[in-house]
């Protein structure tokens, strides 16, 4: 990702109610931990040589 930043004055946040030019710049990210047993419930792949001669479509995700 890129990003640009414009002066304090021509920020988006600097023209809208909402904004609040203190938080100019400020990018948020939040990360959680997942809780419980991870269940693979995924089918086994198949072992087909060519896949796409099956049916035309792109195979569902498997398990290896």
């Amino acid at each position: 990702a890129a990003f640009q930043f414009a002066d304090v004055a021509d920020a988006y946040a600097a023209h809208s109610a909402q904004g609040d030019v203190r938080n100019i710049g400020v990018i948020g990210f939040a990360a959680f931990a997942l809780q419980g047993k991870a269940t693979n419930t995924l089918p086994p792949c198949s072992s087909q040589a060519f896949p796409a001669d099956n049916n035309g479509y792109a195979p569902p995700p498997c398990r290896k």
